[in-house]
Order: C-alpha cells, then sequence, then structure tokens
C-alpha cells in the first residue's frame, strides 16, 4: 500500500520513456538533466493521464470515502506557474543562481543550474540570466554576499522581481537601485522590484524578519515599478501585493472558482465564509450569487488588497477580517443563519490548526467546500469532519500544479 500520493504517482510512471530535451531546458550548463519534476521526463499530454491514474488508486489504496471525481486537466501544463524562485550559491567559485535540490541521504540542499524550467514561463528565465550575469562580476561581489533568493511572480507580459537580502542599508540601496536598473534594461518584461530584508538568512525566501511577522505584515521596499501585480479571472480584476499569496497556475483558476460556486449550491440568501482568503480571490468571483460574503485572513497585506479589489469591483456585499483562524476567533466573525450559512476554507499545506474544524461545524453550515493542497492530509481532515457531523459529498481533483507530484483536491461536505 502506497502510503503517499507522490510513491503512487512515482510508481504510475515509472515506465514511461524520456522525453528529447530542446536547447537548454529543463538542463544544468553540463547537460545534465534536471530531475526535481516530472516535465524534464515527459510531456504534459502524456502526464496527466498518469496523474489521474495515480490519483484513483492512491484514493482506493487509502480506503477514502465516496469516489474521485476525473482529474481536471489544467489549461496550461507547462510555462504556467506564476511564481518562481532561485538561491544563490557558489559554482566553481563564482556566485550564481539555481533552484534547490535536496540530498535526501544528508537532510541538506544544493544548487542547480538550469538555463530553462518548462513550468515557468520564458520570461524567467530572462531574469534569472540576467541577475546571474550580474552576481557574478567582480564588481559585483558585494550585492553577492548579501543577496539570498531572487523570486519572480508574474506572466509572460508582466514581471515582479523580489531581492531576498540579508542586508539593506543606504549603502546597499545604491547596490540593488543599480541592480534593478540593469535588470530592467536587460529584461523589458519587468514592471516592478523590490527588496525584501531577511538578515537572520532563513533557510526560505520571503519568510525571516520576525519582529515584522509579529505584526503581520511584512515590508517591501520598493525599488522600481508598479507597486502591486495584476490578473483577471473571467471578468474579475485583482490586484495585489507581491508578498500576498496567490495561486501559481492562473490558467485554471476561472474554472476553479467555479467549481466551487456550483459544489456550494450558492443562493441569493446565503452569507458565505470564506476562510483563508488572500486578496479576495474566491470572495469577489462568488459575491454576486450570495447576500453577503465574510473573507478572513491573517495576513494584513492580504486583507487590504482584498478591501481594495472589493471597492474596484463595486461588491458592497464583502467585507473583509485580518485575524489568525482559530477556534477561539471563529465565533468573533461567523454567525448562526441556519441553512442560509456556507463556508469555503482553503488552508495552507499543513492543514486547518486543532478545533478548527469542530468549531466550523458549530454553525452547521448546509455545505463546505475544503481545498487541500496537500493530498495526504486528506484522510485525517476528512476524519475530523466526520467525527462532527459530515460526510463526503462530492470530492474533485485539480491539476493545479503540472510537473510536480502535488495536487489540487476540492471537497464538497455536507451535514449527515
Amino acid at each position: 500500500m502506497m502510503s503517499t500520493f507522490s510513491e503512487a504517482l512515482r510508481t504510475e510512471a515509472s515506465h514511461l520513456p524520456l522525453r528529447a530535451l530542446h536547447n537548454n531546458e529543463c538542463r544544468t550548463p553540463q547537460g545534465k538533466r534536471c530531475e526535481l519534476c516530472s516535465a524534464s521526463r515527459t510531456g504534459y499530454d502524456v502526464e496527466w493521464t498518469v496523474k489521474a491514474n495515480a490519483l484513483q488508486r492512491f484514493w482506493q489504496e487509502q480506503q477514502l470515502p465516496g469516489s474521485l471525481s476525473p482529474l481536471v486537466i489544467s489549461p496550461k501544463g507547462r510555462n504556467y506557474r506564476t511564481v518562481s524562485k532561485r538561491k544563490i550559491f557558489l559554482s566553481k567559485g563564482k556566485p550564481t543562481l539555481g533552484l534547490l535540490g535536496m540530498d535526501e541521504s544528508r537532510s541538506n540542499t544544493f544548487g542547480i543550474e538550469i538555463g530553462e524550467c518548462v513550468i515557468e514561463p520564458k520570461g524567467h528565465a530572462l531574469v534569472y540570466a540576467a541577475a546571474a550575469s550580474y552576481i557574478a562580476k567582480n564588481e559585483h561581489s558585494d550585492i553577492a554576499e548579501f543577496l539570498t533568493y531572487v523570486i519572480v511572480k508574474g506572466s509572460q507580459d508582466e514581471l515582479t522581481v523580489i531581492l531576498n537580502t540579508a542586508s539593506y542599508s543606504p549603502h546597499d540601496r545604491q547596490m540593488f537601485t543599480s541592480f534593478s536598473k540593469y535588470l530592467t534594461k536587460h529584461v523589458p518584461a519587468v514592471v516592478g522590484v523590490f527588496v525584501f530584508v531577511d538578515p537572520e538568512r532563513s533557510k526560505y525566501y520571503l519568510s525571516g524578519n520576525a519582529a515584522a511577522k509579529k505584526k503581520r505584515q511584512l515590508v517591501l521596499h520598493k525599488l522600481f515599478g508598479n507597486a502591486a501585480l495584476f490578473h483577471a479571472v473571467g471578468s474579475k480584476k485583482f490586484l495585489y501585493s507581491p508578498l500576498s499569496f496567490s495561486q501559481i497556475n492562473h490558467s485554471i483558476l476561472e474554472e476553479f472558482t467555479s467549481k466551487a460556486g456550483s459544489l456550494l449550491q450558492l443562493d441569493k440568501k446565503d452569507h458565505l465564509y470564506d476562510l483563508y482568503c488572500g486578496y479576495g480571490l474566491f470572495s469577489l468571483c462568488l459575491a454576486e450569487q450570495v447576500q453577503a460574503v465574510t473573507g478572513v485572513e491573517m495576513s494584513r497585506d492580504s486583507i487590504t488588497d482584498a478591501a481594495a479589489n472589493a471597492k474596484r469591483q463595486r461588491a458592497s456585499q464583502c467585507r473583509f477580517i485580518a485575524s489568525d483562524i482559530t477556534d477561539e476567533a471563529l465565533p468573533r466573525f461567523m454567525k448562526h443563519h441556519g441553512d442560509a450559512v456556507k463556508v469555503l476554507l482553503d488552508p495552507p499545506r499543513s492543514g486547518t490548526k486543532p478545533g478548527v474544524i469542530e468549531a466550523i461545524a458549530e454553525f452547521s453550515p448546509a455545505r463546505v467546500v475544503h481545498i487541500f493542497c496537500n493530498i495526504d492530509i486528506l484522510a485525517a481532515e476528512l476524519k475530523r469532519w466526520d467525527d462532527s457531523g459530515y460526510a463526503l459529498a462530492e470530492a474533485v481533483p485539480f491539476d493545479m500544479f503540472p510537473g510536480t507530484d502535488d495536487v489540487e483536491i476540492m471537497v464538497c461536505l455536507v451535514r449527515k
């Protein structure tokens, strides 16, 4: 029996032949094939069928309740990823940028130089090539000493760059301004450049800065260009801060949000609670179908973005609250509305905190949509819903992350 979905997927894909690589895609300067994701091994037309089969197999072997709907295929199987990153590391004594590999035997990471990652837009590769060229020069050794990550957000046409650094003094600002000018000159699609300061040199990008985290508001320093990123879902237009969480595959979002609405069976009398709402994606895409929406999110940056998006879209039925989502906090913003209560929650990969599912159930929502980006915690979370009086009505997988071992599962729950 496979204990994780990754194991099921790798078993299903083990027999597939390697595809031919073009130019510098999915390979190092030495010609070594990248093994970090399946996009280097096979095309999406084959990959999604393998993932669909692995999902059904995993569902059955884990003895999960009910049946799993067919996998919703991503409109973009490659060049879709709107968030990417590169770590700074030394190669032959020179600083450069690379994806992070993991040495599982020693539990440490190492950098992998890749010319073009095919799950990222081609514009991302242009940014990383320009950045690597800049920091490798001897006269820019100072900036390479402080820089820890380069992050790119956006599509092919509009890119925002975030420079994750351990230091940002007035002298450093001059260095980063010169770096910003170099990037925008060599990659015209860059419409914004920011600096994020992490003096702790944290293991993860856009992390650290403990004092700012306690205030639930991290700070970016803008060097150039637009202060917000833009994307549209159907007729809905969104602006959001570079620090706001956003789904990394925008090509699938119209079907993703629409399916959530249909599973919830929304009605004009309904009060929708959108927990972990981010910059208001679900809240605003579904607002016209209900009487009122309450969006809740811990990040104040995201809540500011959500409120601004609602104002631009004239969605007066929406309100947004900055709060951690705990069993103690829920009664402060959730109310009893009988069968008119509907709940959507899209928590982080680790899942909900203890007591949250049980506290939601206390408000007896008629229907709940719970979204999982980590299928391996699904069984445990469904058990909590079952113990709280809710049964699985439908489960729909979305290929939100082509090329990877991950999948997004949208689960609809109803009162037993």
